[in-house]
């Protein structure tokens, strides 16, 4: 006799149960993902992991870092910060720059982050200013609003795009919010994680990167 053969191919190359093992793996990454968060939100505790600053919680969620380009932890934490903002949909994910820390250079340094985030190029302007003042390769602090101008050109902005928006009513209003907001929630010291208008993330209390994410989730969750 010889040995019946099938038209099937074998289980290791059929697209079936490749995409198969595929669909298992990512099932598995989700179903651990959730048992993390739901293993680290069992421990989250208010007064350790996180204190309540507000009131009352944003009718929309939303996580807010308070920052300064002055602050060199700021610089460190922000890479982490940016992949929290792209792991989280349905969140408006942004920041707010205190005045109160720089020197004299806070105010102007507060006055280029709001012109950024007018101007749409935030995350761009960041980049530069975080190496400007933190860099090893002979970058200095800029110390001017000329110094600013050409971080904000180096960015690839157009300089006449940013002398109409620096001094703009719009960028004034923002930096009123900022001021605002950061006297309201009695916010002094940088990087400060608000979650909802109303709980403060204690960093300090957190182990790891995947710890952060569960509580972020964890907070975005209660009112």
């Amino acid at each position: 006799m010889t040995e019946s053969t099938s038209d099937w191919p074998l289980p290791d190359k059929n697209p079936f149960f490749l995409q198969g093992s595929i669909m298992q793996k990512l099932l598995s990454l989700l179903l651990t993902s959730l048992l993390s968060f739901a293993v680290f939100a069992a421990d989250f505790k208010e007064g350790v992991n996180y204190s309540v600053v507000g009131t009352r919680a944003s009718a929309e969620p939303e996580v807010v870092q308070y920052f300064s380009y002055a602050c060199i932890h700021c610089a460190n934490f922000d890479e982490a910060y940016s992949k929290l903002a792209e792991s989280l949909t349905g969140v408006a994910v942004t920041k707010v720059h205190v005045a109160w820390l720089g020197g004299k250079s806070g105010l102007l340094l507060q006055r280029a982050h709001a012109t950024a985030v007018e101007m749409y190029v935030e995350r761009l302007v960041t980049r530069q200013m975080f190496t400007a003042i933190f860099g090893r390769s002979g970058a200095r602090p800029p110390q001017s609003v000329a110094d600013i101008r050409a971080l904000f050109v180096s960015a690839g902005v157009s300089g006449e795009g940013f002398d109409k928006a620096f001094s703009s009513p719009a960028v004034d209003a923002r930096i009123a919010h900022y001021d605002a907001i950061t006297n309201e929630l009695g916010i002094n010291s940088t990087p400060a994680i608000i979650i909802n208008r109303k709980y403060k993330i204690e960093r300090g209390s957190l182990g790891s990167e995947e710890e952060f994410h569960a509580l972020v989730r964890h907070l975005l969750a209660l009112k």
